[in-house]
């Protein structure tokens, strides 16, 4: 399987699609099998810089936003979701999971989505390109 920090999936439990979002289809398909007869269960995830919290089933799904940064990438569907900076406060006892979404005043949201818009791919790359968008004044030397 592909990192246990990912969502189940990124949209919607039906999606065919290998993403690097979530989970690969075929694993998620195993954990439904595996959790179908069981009693309710909750998956806690990050990865995705948004805070979603639904169910599947008998599976919950929680997705717990960034500390540091959102991603929203213009042009494409918004994710379902809350895309704002924050944390989760998780509640377990014996019988049951309360969760509550968590945004401090010194948090700061900053969205990182454009960075995201270079159709060379979503990264840079360092070693391989000059640094884009800045002009050396080679006078200052």
């Amino acid at each position: 399987m592909n990192s246990p920090i990912k969502p189940l999936y990124h949209r919607e439990p039906a999606e065919s699609a290998s993403t690097q979002s979530a989970i690969y289809p075929e694993h998620r398909a195993r954990l439904r099998d595996i959790f179908a007869g069981g009693r309710r269960c909750v998956v806690c995830s990050g990865h995705i810089h948004h805070y979603r919290a639904e169910s599947w089933g008998n599976i919950g799904q929680i997705w717990a936003p960034s500390t540091s940064f959102t991603i929203g990438v213009r042009g494409q569907k918004p994710l379902p979701g809350i895309q704002r900076v924050g944390y989760l406060r998780h509640v377990l006892d014996a019988s049951d999971h309360h969760h509550e979404l968590v945004e401090p005043c010194q948090f700061v949201n900053t969205d990182l989505g454009n960075w995201g818009r270079d159709p060379r791919g979503f990264h840079a790359r360092y070693e391989t390109e000059p640094l884009r968008g800045l002009v050396l004044d080679e006078t200052l030397g």
